[in-house]
């Protein structure tokens, strides 16, 4: 699924999520348009999640992303790639998200559970 979310008028991100094709075939427009894939994940199709990883790394927009954000090829652009998976660890849905990066920022609160981080 390709989709891009507007912040007003301005796109605010590009997003590619990618579903085991069991699951994406469960995943309706109304879901595509309301809902982010976590959401449609957990509440729409009542997969319990376990493991997320995500990474963010600093690149540059292509021609595609571009186009997409409304900004110039090679501006700079917050890449975030998330693999999530269900509590049995089998993935069930891999993203990629670009963000302009003259409108993120990024924020993130840590918490020990106890434990020294």
């Amino acid at each position: 699924f390709r989709r891009l979310r507007m912040s007003g008028n301005s796109p605010y991100c590009y997003i590619m999520n990618f579903l085991p094709s069991n699951l994406a075939q469960k995943v309706t427009r109304t879901d595509i348009l309301n809902r982010s894939m976590f959401d449609i994940i957990k509440k729409r199709l009542r997969i319990r999640i376990g493991k997320i990883n995500q990474t963010f790394e600093a690149r540059t927009a292509d021609n595609e992303v571009a186009e997409h954000l409304e900004i110039g090829i090679l501006d700079p652009v917050l890449y975030v790639e998330t693999f999530v998976y269900d509590v049995d660890g089998e993935p069930v849905e891999f993203s990629q998200i670009y963000y302009r990066g003259n409108r993120h920022k990024y924020s993130i609160e840590l918490l020990s559970n106890g434990k020294t981080l």
